[in-house]
C-alpha cells in the first residue's frame, strides 16, 4: 500500500507517486481521514477512515471478499459504521457478501435500483437477516456520520433514470473535511453528469475518481471542468492509480 501525505500528492513533482503498480492507493487528507482505493481487480471498493469512524463503498466481486475483509483488519476495521453499495453489479457488490457476513454494520446505504440477479438477492437478505439499518440514497442528503466530515449524497435523483440504467443511477458521493474533498464517481456517466451539473452542486473536489472504471462512456470535459480536481486517479484494473489523459467527450 501507498501511503501518501496529500499535500506531497498534490505536487506536480510528486505526481509520480501515483503511476505506479500497488496493491491498494491511500490519499491521506490529513491525520484524521485517509480514504483507500482497494484493489479488488475488476471493480471497485474504497474504504474511509476518519476519527475512529470506517466507511466501505463498494466491494469488487464475489470472489474479492476475502481480500477486502484481510485488508480491513489489515487497517484496524473491526466494524463498519456505514457500508455502501453504490449500484446492484456485481464488480461492485458481490465482496460486500463476505464483509456483512463478518462484519458489524451499522447501517446500509443503497441505490435503490432493482435488480433480479442472485448476488443482489443474497446481499438483500443478509441486510434484513441482521436486521441492519437500510436506506436508499437519493440526492441532497447528507450522511452524518461526524460533525467535522461532510458527506453528500449528488446521485441518484428522486426519480431514476429512464430505463432504470444501473450505471447511470450510481450512488455519487462527495467527501468534505476541512478544505480536502473527495468526488466518488462509482460508475456513473455522461447521463448521470449532466444531471448533477444542472442541480447546481459545487462540485470542485481535490481528488475525482473518475466514473465507470475510466470508460469512454464517462468524465466527459464539461463536468471535469465543474470539478477541476487536483488529483484525477483512476483505479486502472485494480494494480494502478494513474492521472488520467481523458475526457473524450465535449
Amino acid at each position: 500500500m501507498i501511503k501518501v501525505n496529500l499535500k506531497r500528492v498534490l505536487q506536480a513533482a510528486l505526481l509520480s507517486i501515483l503511476i505506479i503498480a500497488v496493491s491498494a492507493a491511500a490519499v491521506s487528507a490529513s491525520e484524521n481521514l485517509t480514504v483507500h482505493f482497494i484493489d479488488v481487480g475488476q471493480g471497485d471498493s474504497e474504504l474511509l477512515q476518519f476519527a475512529g469512524k470506517n466507511i466501505l463503498i463498494d466491494g469488487g466481486t464475489q470472489d474479492m471478499g476475502p481480500r477486502v475483509e484481510s485488508y480491513l483488519r489489515d487497517h484496524g476495521v473491526s466494524r463498519l459504521d456505514l457500508l455502501v453499495a453504490t449500484h446492484p453489479h456485481e464488480d461492485h457488490i458481490g465482496g460486500l457478501l463476505a464483509v456483512l457476513n463478518d462484519f458489524p454494520v451499522g447501517q446500509v446505504l443503497d441505490s435503490g435500483q432493482p435488480h433480479t440477479s442472485q448476488t443482489y438477492e443474497n446481499f438483500l437478505t443478509l441486510i434484513d437477516q441482521k436486521n441492519i439499518p437500510f436506506a436508499v440514497a437519493e440526492r441532497g442528503q447528507t450522511i452524518d456520520l461526524d460533525p467535522k466530515l461532510k458527506i453528500e449524497v449528488l446521485f441518484p435523483p428522486s426519480t431514476p433514470f429512464a430505463g432504470n440504467d444501473l450505471n447511470q443511477n450510481s450512488v455519487v458521493l462527495k467527501v468534505t473535511y476541512n478544505k480536502v474533498s473527495f468526488l466518488l464517481m462509482a460508475d456513473a456517466g455522461f447521463e448521470a453528469e449532466d444531471s448533477i451539473m444542472a442541480a447546481g452542486y459545487d462540485l470542485k473536489s481535490t481528488v475525482m475518481k473518475i466514473g465507470h472504471h475510466g470508460s469512454s462512456s464517462s468524465t466527459g470535459s464539461a463536468f471535469l471542468a465543474k470539478v477541476r480536481p487536483e488529483v484525477e486517479g483512476l483505479l486502472k484494473s485494480g494494480q494502478e492509480m494513474t492521472t488520467a489523459t481523458r475526457p473524450r467527450r465535449p
